[in-house]
């Protein structure tokens, strides 16, 4: 997949948070990570190596569950998908 199009599904994924962060416990350090990290890739980065070890287990926690539904999740309507299969965890 071209780089460009990884980081707009980041972006895109980022966004959609951004709308329903009341709905998701963590969404505001999700989101300071997407605002800061714009090359950020949600598909392919390691977690722990990113994060590092300052980081809150929580936070760590957090952004694993949303990556293992963003790889799980077809592309097309990638967030709606992302979104049940959460809410089903």
């Amino acid at each position: 997949m071209p780089f460009t199009y990884v980081r707009l599904l980041t972006a895109v994924i980022a966004h959609r948070l951004s709308e329903e962060q009341e709905n998701l416990p963590g969404a505001q350090e999700l989101l300071q990570i997407f605002d800061h990290e714009p090359d950020f890739d949600l598909g392919r980065q390691n977690i722990d190596l990113y994060l590092g070890q300052e980081a809150a287990a929580e936070q760590k926690a957090n952004l694993k569950s949303l990556q293992r539904v963003y790889r799980l999740s077809p592309s097309r309507d990638r967030y709606d998908v992302m979104r049940t299969l959460r809410d089903c965890s």
